[in-house]
């Protein structure tokens, strides 16, 4: 899983990498998720929103979501999509 910082109204990303694969992140659990949940309120307290991509289980989200984290992507929600799928997924809706 990965937590990207958005700057409010600027196109840039600063990525901060906390931990890249479940080895890290099952190992890490509490420590993890104590970084995790900082990074979150620092980010929110500088005015950016966070994105965590690479979500994969439902407990990552569910754990995500308990932290306040803005936005949530990866293959739990969906596999990539061509451009064209997507718009026919949304438009769906």
């Amino acid at each position: 899983m990965k937590i990207v910082v958005l700057a409010g109204g600027i196109s840039t990303e600063r990525d901060v990498s906390l931990s890249s694969g479940r080895g890290v992140y099952n190992a890490l659990k509490e420590r993890g998720h104590q970084v995790i949940r900082h990074t979150i309120a620092l980010a929110h307290g500088l005015g950016m929103e966070v994105l965590a991509e690479g979500v994969e289980e439902k407990e990552q989200v569910d754990i995500l979501k308990g932290m306040d984290c803005d936005e949530i992507q990866g293959f739990y929600y969906s596999r990539p999509l061509p451009y064209e799928e997507f718009c026919k997924i949304e438009i769906s809706r």
